[in-house]
């Protein structure tokens, strides 16, 4: 190997390799990432889910109404 990493020839082989590969790594990074953060919402409710995606929605603290009501859509 030389001192520079690599022959010109190893390294247009593995720029070719990503270049063909980016949108695969790509879309399979793009859906461990949503996993993960459905993982990270699933565990706190659907008051927690609406107030995270739903923000311009909820400008204010939601009343006690709005609990009871996350509460039954909950149990559906």
């Amino acid at each position: 190997m030389r001192p520079e990493g690599g022959s010109p020839l190893e390294i247009q082989a593995l720029e070719n390799f990503i270049q063909r590969f980016r949108p695969v790594f790509a879309r399979i990074h793009g859906q461990a990432r949503r996993v993960q953060r459905m993982e990270k919402l699933s565990g706190n409710g659907f008051e927690d889910w609406c107030l995270t995606f739903l923000p311009e929605y909820f400008c204010r603290t939601p009343s006690r109404m709005h609990r009871w009501m996350f509460r039954k859509l909950e149990q559906f």
